[in-house]
């Protein structure tokens, strides 16, 4: 728990955009297991994303780096909507309103070892990869899929923190 709440110490006392560890933050919400099961659901998704990307050989073909990008992408904006979702939630803990609870280890586990750098290295992987496949349909997909996903985050990092600051 004291881990979590210095992790989102860092997030915003320091404003380092870090996309992953809004989950870690939920592990110290006092809601219950059922409000937070679209978020958790999410998380799993990207996260996954997050290890088939970095999984990728080498050799992978455009096509299965195109598909493979936009499903990374797919699962990211999926859980920056369900974290919007569960922004008034998120923003109770930042402002201290809410900081117990024994919810949350199970999204702790699931994120331990992930986080931002993670998420740049997939993003950046799936960028260099599709550069390489020229201008096709599939891949030109795959851009702008990673860029929208991208801005997603953005644009909740920025509302979250604009909120905060409130």
């Amino acid at each position: 728990m004291k881990a979590a709440i210095y992790t989102l110490y860092a997030l915003f006392a320091l404003k380092m955009p870090t996309p992953l560890v809004a989950l870690i933050m939920i592990g110290a919400l006092t809601s219950s297991a059922d409000d937070l099961q679209a978020l958790k659901a999410a998380a799993g998704r990207y996260v996954a994303a997050i290890k088939v990307v970095l999984a990728l050989p080498k050799t992978t073909d455009c096509w299965d780096t195109s598909t493979k990008g936009s499903e990374y992408a797919a699962a990211k904006v999926e859980y920056y909507q369900a974290a919007r979702r569960e922004m008034p939630a998120l923003l109770q803990l930042v402002k201290g309103e809410k900081t117990d609870s024994g919810y949350g280890q199970d999204l702790i586990e699931l994120f331990r070892g992930f986080g931002e750098d993670d998420d740049q290295e997939a993003t950046t992987m799936l960028e260099s990869r599709l550069r390489r496949c020229g201008f096709s349909v599939e891949s030109l997909r795959a851009w702008k899929a990673i860029e929208d996903a991208r801005q997603s985050a953005e644009r909740f990092l920025n509302d979250f923190r604009r909120l905060q600051g409130a």
